[in-house]
């Protein structure tokens, strides 16, 4: 990644934070979905500069900024970002394109966390147990015995409320920070992102 785009949301009576991280990052996730290979990913990836999130007291939040990175030049252009955000453009600050500082705090994954149900909880611990039983010719019930330490967990990342575009349903983005170190960075060579610009492998820098 060589170029950004950070944008600055803007409070005023259009909304708060939270409602505009929402309106703001629809639009950019239509602009994603538009410049998405045959596989469904793209080549932009964003962070969010002021990013926190303590995990012992279980708060976060995203902030009011979101950098996009690519490439090139020219891959940030192809985004048209002022055309997707023409009806926000009150309450979100687009900067310029800029070439990221040669001197950087180091690297991270933005990532998706996606909580666990309990009815999925339950139908992936069904699958376990079927599995299991079948290996050592035990009852299903007995297995289901092995995974009963597995527990509903609540997640508490900061988030976007976003609404699925193709079934009539909201759900809530779950954003989670992770730090990359350097001995890593040679496993993340694939610069992939999901068409929310979060990592699908891919890294971005922190700055």
């Amino acid at each position: 990644m060589k170029y950004y785009i950070e944008l600055t949301l803007i409070e005023n009576s259009q909304g708060n934070l939270y409602s505009l991280w929402s309106r703001i990052f629809t639009q950019i996730h239509l602009a994603f979905v538009e410049r998405k290979d045959k596989n469904g990913r793209i080549h932009y990836g964003v962070s969010f500069p002021n990013y926190f999130f303590n995990e012992k007291a279980n708060i976060g939040i995203l902030g009011d900024k979101i950098r996009i990175f690519a490439e090139t030049k020219e891959e940030l252009f192809l985004l048209a970002l002022p055309k997707w955000l023409d009806r926000l453009l009150d309450s979100v600050h687009i900067q310029s394109i800029k070439e990221i500082p040669t001197k950087i705090d180091g690297y991270a994954k933005y990532l998706y966390c996606r909580p666990k149900g309990e009815s999925r909880l339950r139908k992936e611990k069904r699958e376990y147990a079927e599995y299991y039983a079948q290996l050592h010719s035990i009852s299903v019930d007995e297995a289901l015995t092995r995974y009963d330490d597995w527990e509903f967990k609540k997640v508490y990342y900061p988030y976007i409320q976003m609404k699925s575009l193709h079934r009539d349903n909201s759900f809530k983005l779950f954003v989670k920070k992770e730090v990359v170190q350097e001995k890593n960075l040679e496993n993340s060579t694939h610069q992939l992102f999901t068409t929310y610009g979060l990592s699908a492998g891919g890294i971005v820098p922190e700055f």
